[in-house]
């Protein structure tokens, strides 16, 4: 009778254990799959926040001396460009602002959502792979770099990062909008270009 019982309560455990893995799976891969959605969003946020700041580093240092700006602008974007490689894959670049940065570090609208004065503004063509200058962009023709008064130059970079799986879509949607932007103060120039 005893070896009865032991069976029935062995075939019983095996049930609970189904039962409760049923639970407790979907949760667990729910956990997994967010974890990994989120490692992949922070990647795609470092990336774009690294290349905004290669930009304004190149910008602070490149800007002011140059006889050509929209040259340095250039020189900019094939930066930002190259740094944005990585993400061509699995994001989406989506536009570069090189702009006059206000003491707060917005553009010369006091915005960041929009770029109408003292900037070059790029968009991204997916059949290039490379960003292209906005004809009706302003350009930014004459920084002021002599002490005391220098300005800040900003770079402003967009990616849309697309979710790998769609485990998230009910809660996050497909893909969220990265935004980073870097601002740099011009290096001085000589006295004797002042």
């Amino acid at each position: 009778m005893r070896r009865v019982l032991r069976r029935l309560r062995r075939g019983n455990d095996r049930g609970a254990v189904l039962v409760e893995a049923a639970f407790i799976l979907p949760l667990a891969m729910l956990v997994v799959f967010a974890t990994i959605e989120y490692g992949l969003y922070m990647s795609a946020a470092a990336t774009t926040s690294s290349a905004a700041r290669e930009g304004s580093r190149m910008g602070a240092v490149l800007y002011a001396p140059a006889a050509s700006k929209a040259g340095v602008a250039d020189q900019i974007r094939v930066r930002v460009q190259a740094d944005l490689q990585g993400l061509i894959s699995q994001d989406d670049p989506l536009t570069l602002w090189i702009y006059k940065a206000d003491s707060n570090g917005f553009t010369q609208d006091h915005t960041t959502a929009t770029c109408s004065t003292a900037c070059y503004r790029y968009t991204w063509n997916s059949g290039s792979n490379t960003f292209v200058l906005d004809p009706t962009s302003p350009g930014w023709l004459a920084p002021d770099a002599c002490l005391p008064g220098l300005d800040l130059i900003g770079v402003l970079v967009s990616t849309r990062h697309r979710f790998v799986s769609n485990v998230l879509a009910n809660f996050t949607g497909t893909s969220s909008l990265v935004n980073e932007h870097s601002v740099s103060q011009l290096e001085p120039l000589p006295s004797s270009g002042c």
